[in-house]
């Protein structure tokens, strides 16, 4: 093609100074959170208290694609959006972009915290004003897309073999459940509890194939300095990838239809072989990159997933292709920047929008960075800027980012099943828990007007879901951006970083000593280092080349290791110093009845720190440690306090089924007497569970030679069956929508189970059959009716409760028009002392068919323990 001649007004605009709306910490947060959000995207983590700091936390162990296609490991990898997905066409071209994004502007990128989150799983904050993260020495880019290429590592297993997908996309979208939920599902409903999830297994697509090569190419090179082992490894399954790329020439849809193939396989294609050349300096990949130049055209679009024409121009340009430099500009200049509308790239799509102005902002920033401008480009901060909430709503689209002045909202309802860390529907009452209020989920958008994202929930997919691909090209347009307002020196990454522990307080010590610990083990030759010590960023000179030092003010600490033989390099490591006592927690409120105690604590520990415990207010003797167990109801408090500090408490409420008991305190051997004091009869044990009742009664007098420990039971419980049975039914009626039976609870009893009988049905349909009390619904479930249907009904995980009165229960199906069988003869059934049957609707008869009422009728709570206690020192 021609080359393009840029006019005057384009350069001079893009040689302008930014004229910033945000500053350059806010960009440094967003681009922290945007890039974090991958973390968040981590599949196959085995618990909640692996590096995935979205998981859900209810304890539920979760392997995806441990054995897919029959034994292969395929664990690992990002899901795709908000589903639990691993589709090949957003995954590798992702992945390549947000590595190409450092590749490009390293000084973007800062190091931050380690690949497994420890430091924000310690400190319970994963904030970016917390400051939590423990700094590994390593970009955390690098961090994230390692997790991702440890997958493309398991899908490339030879040259001839790819597995580009994970899991069925219309399964996957049934149910609005965390992936450690949907783990334990079956196959049809996402899960894998009957085998493993569906794999897509190398498929007619050389597009996949090829950013899976272009991105373990690069990462090889990127990588070397911190593990070569782990670079040589992405290098080799990086041609293994390229081999079975350049046997394809043709690109493939997801499977399930969920996104399109790539329009040019060859756009990818010849960003793997470029960046196996600059990884090998093999002559043969490039001559192969610069042999495709020509698939290049004006595709008239944006950049994306499947469009992959700026990334390769890009590349080749850099090869010294001047065809890849003409379109390049072209692409720049005739449509990012000649289709704008108050300076924002206009697009006539509807559904997630916003991703091509970081997209568009990305390859306007590689083009500068290709012509060598030592500016930024106010063409990519409009962009981005709007995106941050620089728009008609003022409100950001990425989840959790607000600037540090301005007002400003920040879209918080994604489409997206893990942030929330509850299984249930997506409904309009969902809320992001504080652990991940900080997502950084660019929400996709509908047009250009924000409000559309600003009020719509998480059920408005089209509207509020993101993605993998959605974000990647803005994590490098901030990378570009605070490679010039806030640079980082990358010559700091992969040496030796200062851990200076966890935060400190001077509560009840006055001071707090600061040790730098450092490994050494990686220095290289001839290189010495140096400690520099800064309260906040006051140097303390008087501490210069120590490795510990004691401080008696509150702040935030940094130690910086100084290489001094020319190296030039620093790294850093810093701790919060505090003079508040932490915030404390002792668990949550408790009800004592299956559980006869409840244990309350606080992990928060020091020298100088005492511990104060409390029920309703009293001061409890002796409870002075992080932990008390309580046996009663009550409110129940722990203070905490130090000398210097202002106290911190925490309280919780044990409510108890557990009758009221005395016990006994007795100087020397002989008789103590425990009690009840609740009315009721009651028997006496030795053993928390089975065993035979010493005595019953309210009071009990055993003789003691050492404290012993006895427990009382309610002897009036009762887990039994009452009413009529099947064979007691007998019978037909004609079916009105106001039968019931009759039924008294002569005490408190609760129903958790009943089945009903239906007959001769004139519309033996699939309809709805409901139970009622009292004329108000209670549960229903959907049948298919027939002649004499039985239907059973579990209320185990809510049970029907009955305090003592009457009560009109009935099963109702949808439809009258059939009969019933009916109930005689209600007053004979066994247990009739607690629930008693009597007339119904129909004077002598009841319908329809009810029987086999389980029951369960007095306490069912656990045994109460009751102390009798020889304390010789308490007469």
């Amino acid at each position: 093609m021609k080359k393009i001649i840029i006019s005057l007004f384009v350069l001079v605009s893009a040689l302008q100074v930014v004229a910033q709306t945000f500053t350059a910490a806010d960009y440094k947060k967003a681009g922290w959170m945007t890039l974090r959000f991958y973390g968040g995207q981590r599949s196959s983590l085995k618990d909640h208290s692996a590096p995935n700091w979205l998981i859900m936390d209810h304890g539920v162990g979760y392997d995806f694609d441990k054995d897919a296609d029959g034994s292969t490991d395929l664990t690992g990898g990002w899901f795709d959006c908000g589903d639990h997905v691993l589709f090949g066409q957003t995954f590798f071209y992702s992945a390549y972009v947000v590595l190409k994004g450092y590749d490009v502007f390293p000084e973007g990128y800062d190091d931050y915290y380690s690949y497994n989150y420890s430091g924000y799983q310690a400190g319970g904050d994963f904030s970016w004003e917390g400051g939590k993260g423990q700094p590994n020495g390593i970009p955390d880019v690098l961090d994230e897309v390692k997790a991702a290429c440890e997958f493309m590592i398991k899908a490339t297993p030879n040259g001839n073999t790819f597995y580009s997908q994970k899991g069925d996309g219309n399964a996957d979208h049934k149910n609005w459940v965390t992936s450690v939920k949907m783990a334990t599902l079956s196959r049809n409903d996402g899960g894998q509890s009957d085998g493993a999830r569906s794999v897509v297994k190398n498929p007619d697509d050389g597009s996949m194939p090829s950013f899976c090569a272009a991105t373990l190419a690069l990462m090889s090179r990127l990588y070397a300095q911190f593990d070569p082992e782990f670079a040589a490894t992405c290098l080799a399954h990086a041609k293994y990838a390229y081999s079975y790329a350049s046997g394809k020439k043709g690109s493939c849809a997801a499977a399930g239809s969920f996104y399109p193939a790539n329009t040019n396989m060859y756009t990818a294609y010849i960003c793997a072989a470029a960046e196996l050349y600059w990884a090998t300096n093999d002559n043969s990949y490039k001559q192969t990159a610069l042999s495709n130049s020509g698939q290049l055209k004006d595709y008239n679009w944006a950049f994306g997933y499947n469009n992959n024409y700026d990334i390769a121009a890009y590349n080749l340009a850099i090869l010294g292709d001047s065809n890849g430099a003409d379109w390049l500009e072209f692409y720049v200049n005739n449509y990012y920047k000649g289709k704008t509308s108050n300076g924002i790239f206009q697009i006539t799509d509807n559904w997630g929008t916003f991703r091509y102005l970081g997209n568009a902002a990305f390859v306007v920033a590689l083009y500068d960075k290709y012509k060598g401008r030592t500016q930024i480009d106010t063409y990519v901060t409009d962009q981005v800027d709007f995106i941050m909430g620089k728009n008609n709503a003022s409100m950001s689209c990425i989840v959790g980012f607000k600037p540090s002045s301005g007002s400003y909202s920040s879209f918080g309802q994604p489409h997206h099943r893990n942030v929330y860390l509850s299984d249930g529907n997506n409904n309009s009452n969902l809320s992001i828990p504080s652990r991940n209020a900080q997502f950084g989920f660019l929400g996709g958008g509908s047009g250009y007007d924000v409000n559309t994202l600003k009020n719509a929930k998480a059920d408005k997919y089209e509207i509020t879901e993101g993605g993998v691909d959605y974000q990647a090209a803005l994590v490098g347009a901030f990378g570009y951006i605070n490679s010039f307002l806030s640079p980082v020196n990358p010559n700091k990454f992969g040496h030796p970083t200062p851990d200076l522990g966890p935060e400190q307080t001077l509560c009840g010590t006055g001071s707090a000593t600061l040790t730098a610990t450092v490994d050494l083990s990686n220095l290289k030759d001839g290189e010495r280092i140096t400690y520099k010590w800064y309260k906040g960023s006051t140097l303390l000179s008087q501490h210069n080349g120590k490795t510990s030092i004691t401080v008696t003010e509150a702040g935030t600490y940094t130690c910086e290791l100084v290489e001094t033989t020319g190296s030039d390099w620093t790294t850093s490591g810093k701790v919060v110093v505090s003079a508040t006592l932490p915030d404390i927690s002792i668990g949550d409120d408790a009800e004592l009845c299956k559980e006869t105690s409840a244990t309350f604590s606080t992990d928060v520990a020091g020298d100088g720190i005492t511990y104060t415990w409390y029920k309703d207010n009293k001061a409890i003797s002796g409870a002075t440690t992080n932990s008390y167990t309580a046996y009663t109801a009550g409110t129940y408090k722990l203070t905490i306090s130090a000398s210097g500090c202002s106290n911190k408490s925490a309280e919780a409420v044990v409510t108890s089924q557990l009758p009221i008991v005395v016990g006994d305190t007795i100087c020397s051997a002989g008789t103590a007497t425990l009690s009840v004091s609740s009315d009721g009869e009651y028997s006496w044990y030795s053993v928390a569970e089975e065993g035979n009742a010493l005595a019953s009664g309210k009071t009990y007098s055993p003789n003691i030679t050492k404290t012993t420990t006895y427990y009382v039971q309610d002897a009036s419980s009762l887990n039994t069956t009452a009413g009529p049975t099947y064979n007691d039914l007998q019978g037909s009626q004609n079916y009105s929508n106001q039968n019931y039976v009759q039924v008294t609870a002569k005490s408190a009893v609760t129903i958790t189970e009943i089945s009903a009988v239906i007959g001769n049905v004139y519309y033996a349909s699939a309809q709805q059959l409901t139970v009622t009390v009292n004329n108000k619904e209670y549960k229903s479930k959907s049948v298919q009716l027939s002649n004499a249907g039985n239907y059973t009904f579990s209320f185990e995980s809510n049970p029907i409760v009955l305090s003592a009165g009457s009560y009109k229960i009935s099963v109702k199906p949808d439809n009258a028009g059939f009969t019933s069988y009916r109930n005689c003869n209600y007053s004979s059934f066994p247990h009739s002392d607690i629930l008693e049957f009597s007339k119904g609707s129909e004077g002598d008869y009841a319908y329809p068919g009810v029987f086999n009422w389980k029951i369960v009728a007095g306490s069912t709570c656990a045994r109460t323990p009751v102390f009798a206690v020889l304390d010789p020192d308490n007469p």
